[in-house]
């Protein structure tokens, strides 16, 4: 014979859980009108999506540096004449300071001429650069949910 939970396409499983917690648990459930079920249920699906949001801002935000980095290898490849591999740690270094300069003054160009548009080769890398920039700025900053949080979890015990 088939179980109820197996047709149901449900799981079970015993959770154990401090004394204070479960009195905490039984007073939210009581105050929001609903079972202990039901509110552990829903603060599981609460902690995956906040989970699952984290690993995607993470996985965005390794995507987009790493695409920062190989726009700026760009410019610096530009600025030294399309051919970086003879240079010495001293002459890369400067082609970074003069990569960096390039940026500043494609980035003090657009403050003052808001709706400017590139339109040299390192313009348009400098512009790329600092739209890729903008965007890994945009990404959200999730607060962790697990990962570093093993006090807090102890304190339970």
């Amino acid at each position: 014979m088939v179980s109820n939970t197996k047709e149901s396409n449900r799981a079970d499983f015993l959770l154990r859980m401090p004394s204070k917690m479960k009195e905490r648990l039984v007073r939210a459930a009581d105050e929001d009108g609903t079972t202990i079920r039901d509110l552990v249920l829903y603060a599981i699906e609460q902690m995956l999506n906040a989970r699952d949001a984290e690993v995607a801002a993470d996985k965005r935000r390794a995507a987009l540096e790493q695409h920062l980095e190989l726009k700026f290898d760009e410019i610096v490849v530009l600025l030294a004449g399309g051919d970086i591999a003879g240079l010495s740690a001293d002459k890369l270094t400067d082609q970074h300071d003069l990569a960096e300069a390039a940026i500043q003054r494609w980035r003090d160009h657009t403050a003052t001429y808001y709706h400017a548009e590139p339109r040299t080769p390192i313009e348009h890398l400098c512009k790329a650069y600092d739209d890729i920039e903008a965007e890994l700025q945009r990404v959200p900053t999730v607060i962790r949910t697990f990962k570093d949080d093993d006090e807090a979890l102890l304190e339970f015990q």
